[in-house]
């Protein structure tokens, strides 16, 4: 609960779905493991969840930045 009082519950939700991607990326492409068709539909399924359910985080922060750059 702890990490809840610095930042919002989604933000917290969405870093702990990145971690097993990150790992996932590390095991591909820096360990060089056998990667099956199967695991790279399941992280892309995870991935686009992820995606969809943070997707008005990422379009605020898209139009924050478009104002900044306008008013600049």
């Amino acid at each position: 609960m702890y990490a809840l009082s610095g930042i919002n519950s989604s933000t917290v939700g969405m870093l702990l779905n990145i971690n097993p991607m990150i790992a996932f990326g590390l095991a591909a492409f820096f360990f060089r493991e056998n990667i099956t068709p199967l695991q790279i539909t399941a992280y892309g399924i995870i991935f686009t969840a992820v995606l969809v359910f943070n997707s008005h985080h990422i379009f605020a922060i898209k139009q924050k930045m478009t104002s900044i750059s306008k008013g600049s």
